[in-house]
């Protein structure tokens, strides 16, 4: 069973995400569709003007896909500790981790399985202005 791949798009210094219908990777461009005015209005965009995010394959405690980017509130519990009741929320950023080979969640030095019970609560790239300090953002405990 093989699954298919999917991306949504932010362009650069826009406040929206947009759902990717095309990439074309020999004219170097990208098919959008889901502008805030008029979502049904598809445009052909070079690629370079857009920041793709690939579904983790990964869904919320509310069944949303979960992307990269995304900011999960979430419990993040290490794979060194197989069960840890009392751990407390924290906002988590959505990355890929070189060492898994896969997406996780990231905060600071840190890198945990995507937790199915978090909740998404926004996306770095509308969220933070620089986007390069992404992967440094602190934690912030939920009490």
């Amino acid at each position: 069973m093989s699954q298919r791949l999917k991306f949504r798009a932010v362009i650069h210094g826009s406040p929206d995400l947009l759902e990717v219908v095309l990439i074309d990777w020999e004219t170097q461009t990208v098919g959008l569709v889901g502008f805030g005015h008029l979502p049904s209005e598809r445009r052909l965009l070079p690629l370079g003007s857009v920041h793709l995010l690939p579904f983790t394959g990964r869904h919320d405690v509310h069944g949303r896909e979960i992307f990269e980017g995304d900011i999960l509130e979430a419990k993040g519990i290490p794979r060194s500790e197989p069960y840890w009741p009392k751990a407390p929320l924290h906002t988590w950023v959505v990355a890929w981790n070189d060492e898994a080979g896969g997406f996780d969640m990231h905060c600071k030095q840190l890198f945990v399985p995507i937790d199915p019970t978090g909740n998404i609560v926004g996306n770095v790239y509308l969220t933070l202005p620089d986007h390069t300090t992404t992967l440094g953002h602190s934690c912030r405990a939920r009490t």
